[in-house]
C-alpha cells in the first residue's frame, strides 16, 4: 500500500503594516526569484492601491510604483535591473557580496542609518537605537590580541596589560552585557528613546587601544560576529 502525499509552498506576500496582502501557493517551490517575476511582481502591479501614474513616473526618473522587501534567496542583479526597468524600488540584502567596508566609513553610514531609520519608521512605532560596543570578551578578541603580540613581538600577556590599562572599569565588555541592552531596549521601559547611539565599551580612555567596534540594534536584535 503506498500513499500519496502532496505539499505545497505558500509564499506570503504582506502590506507595509505587516497584514497579509495575498499568498502564492506553489505545488512544486520554484524558487523565490522565479515566484517574485512570474506571480508575485505581476500581481502587485496590478492590486497595489496608489501607484503613481505613468506621467507622475514620467516627470520623476527616482519615482517608484512601490517597493518590494525580500529575503536574499531572490538576490539577482539581473532581476534588479528588470525590476528597475519597471520602476519598482527592491529592498534586498547579499552576505558578503565583495570587500568589507573601511571601518570608518562603515561607522558613519550606520549611525546615519539608524538615525534614518528611527525618522522613517517613528510614526509605525518602531524605535531604532545602535549599540557600539568596545573590546568584548572572547574568541575574537584573543585572536586580535594573538595577531598584534605576533606582529610586535611582545609577549600575549602584555598585550592583554596594554589593551585592559585602558578600561577604567578594568574588564572587557561581557557579551550578555551586549543582550541585556539590547533587551533593556526592547522593552516599554525606554519606549520614548530612539535614534540614539549607546557606547558599551567599560569606559576606555584611550580609544586606540581599545579596540571599539560597531554593532547595531533595532531595538529587538543584536548584529555583532564577535558574540
Amino acid at each position: 500500500m503506498t500513499e500519496d502525499v502532496r505539499g505545497t509552498t505558500d509564499y506570503w506576500v504582506n502590506a507595509m503594516d505587516g497584514r497579509p496582502f495575498f499568498v502564492v501557493s506553489c505545488a512544486v517551490d520554484p524558487g523565490l526569484l522565479s515566484v517574485l517575476g512570474e506571480q508575485i511582481v505581476p500581481r502587485l502591479k496590478a492590486d497595489v492601491p496608489n501607484q503613481p501614474t505613468e506621467e507622475q513616473l514620467e516627470d520623476d526618473p527616482l519615482l517608484s510604483r512601490f517597493t518590494i522587501v525580500f529575503d536574499r534567496e531572490g538576490y539577482s542583479p539581473g532581476f534588479f535591473a528588470q525590476m528597475k526597468e519597471e520602476r519598482i524600488a527592491i529592498l534586498t540584502y547579499h552576505r558578503f557580496p565583495g570587500e568589507l567596508w573601511p571601518e570608518q566609513e562603515f561607522r558613519t553610514h550606520l549611525i546615519g542609518f539608524t538615525k534614518t531609520l528611527s525618522i522613517e519608521l517613528g510614526e509605525f512605532g518602531v524605535r531604532a537605537n545602535a549599540i557600539l560596543p568596545g573590546a568584548v570578551d572572547g574568541p575574537r578578541i584573543q585572536r586580535v590580541f594573538e595577531g598584534r603580540a605576533k606582529a610586535s613581538g611582545q609577549a600575549l600577556e602584555e598585550i592583554k596589560k596594554q589593551a585592559m590599562a585602558v578600561q577604567s572599569l578594568g574588564r572587557f565588555v561581557d557579551p550578555r552585557d551586549i543582550a541585556a541592552l539590547a533587551v533593556f531596549l526592547a522593552s516599554d521601559a525606554v519606549k520614548s528613546i530612539s535614534g540614539q547611539m549607546l557606547p558599551e565599551d567599560s569606559n576606555p580612555f584611550d580609544v586606540r587601544l581599545a579596540l571599539p567596534k560597531l554593532a547595531w540594534t533595532d531595538a529587538t536584535t543584536h548584529c555583532d560576529d564577535r558574540m
